[in-house]
């Protein structure tokens, strides 16, 4: 395979896992009570996703 190709495709893979990241994150603050912030760090599920 061309190296540009592979390239593209490990930057697009790193786009979709950093958006789906960015959404699970979003999704688990929003479960949360405002300004349970500094809480919410302490969970693991924050950390994983």
């Amino acid at each position: 395979m061309n190296p540009t190709v592979i390239a593209v495709a490990l930057a697009l893979a790193s786009a979709v896992a950093y958006a789906t990241a960015a959404v699970a994150q979003e999704r688990l603050a929003a479960v949360g009570h405002p300004g349970r912030m500094p809480r919410l760090l302490l969970r693991g599920a924050w950390w994983g996703a």
